[in-house]
């Protein structure tokens, strides 16, 4: 089956009133770039552009690719976030005629544009506010508590999918995401490689699939409040795409530089927490338990590993 590419996009969007069906969307002006053309942000999954609409911006998020029960999911999880509102997600709305391409329909998502700095930028622009992150690290055991309250699974958490906001956290892209009238069917993405359990497939969809990623995002905001100087010794920021960690820390946790470095902080919550991390890195996604309420302290150890152990000396000379 034909599908648009990204240029199609770009090149439909110049004339809103043609391409759009939605009647506020073909009042819209989309956002150019230097040349003159919709500047997309585009994705895995695909290209976004803004739309100046009157006084009311919105995102509208154009698929690079057929997803299989696409409408299914995307109704399912905007009935169950309309009846779950939480400030963290966004409410939008699925357009199976979103778009013509060629005098071919295809589905857009409309969803209120949102202003914010990724995560990696917000860390690293307060790397030597420790209140700031602290109170970051706060408020992200609150929403993951609110997450599972209301049984949403994001799917996909990582720093470009997580925006600061007058230092609130706000969540996009919903590709992925699982709500309790999708069960039973297989996720549709993996996640980014940094942020995700090493073992985790397709048949992997459930209110779980949040949760490592959950962890290596708290434990690294722990981590570089306990000692900033670890976010520029591991190379975190955007040219790598990560936090502290990597893919390959989660595939080889004993020859983990980054595991080796959390072992030697002085916060004993932080190299004990990075200790269950190793351990979560090795068990099934399923088991990885979810991370504390943050009015309990400290996390139940069950199903956690050992703490961590430093690497012996000779692992640590064979990677200098």
């Amino acid at each position: 089956m034909y599908w648009p590419t990204p240029q199609d996009y770009r090149e439909a969007i110049q004339n809103p009133r043609n391409c759009f069906k939605d009647p506020e969307l073909q009042a819209g002006l989309p956002e150019l770039d230097k040349l003159g053309l919709p500047r997309p942000i585009s994705g895995s999954f695909a290209s976004v552009y803004k739309l100046k609409c009157g006084e009311q911006e919105w995102a509208v998020r154009c698929f690079t690719n057929n997803v299989k029960d696409q409408k299914i999911r995307y109704d399912a999880i905007s009935l169950h976030l309309r009846a779950n509102p939480l400030p963290y997600l966004v409410p939008f709305e699925y357009l199976s005629e979103g778009i013509n391409i060629n005098g071919q329909w295809f589905p857009v998502v409309k969803m209120k544009w949102v202003e914010g700095e990724t995560l990696l930028t917000y860390i690293e622009r307060h790397l030597n506010h420790h209140e700031r992150l602290q109170e970051l690290s706060g408020k992200w055991l609150t929403m993951t508590r609110e997450l599972r309250a209301a049984r949403i699974a994001h799917g996909d958490l990582q720093h470009g999918n997580i925006l600061i906001h007058n230092d609130e956290i706000i969540l996009i892209d919903y590709d992925g995401m699982y709500v309790p009238a999708l069960q039973g069917m297989t996720s549709n993405e993996l996640g980014h490689r940094n942020y995700q359990h090493p073992g985790r497939t397709e048949a992997h969809f459930g209110p779980y699939i949040d949760y490592f990623s959950e962890w290596v995002i708290w434990i690294s905001l722990a981590a570089v409040c306990a000692d900033p100087s670890l976010w520029h010794s591991l190379g975190a920021g955007e040219a790598e795409e990560s936090l502290l960690f990597r893919r390959n820390d989660f595939v080889s946790p004993d020859a983990s530089r980054a595991f080796e470095l959390l072992a030697q902080v002085e916060d004993e919550a932080v190299r004990s927490n990075a200790g269950s991390l190793h351990g979560f890195s090795t068990i099934e996604l399923p088991e990885v338990p979810s991370l504390p309420d943050p009015q309990l302290s400290p996390h139940p150890r069950s199903r956690q590993a050992p703490p961590l152990r430093s690497l012996p000396q000779r692992q640590r000379r064979q990677r200098r």
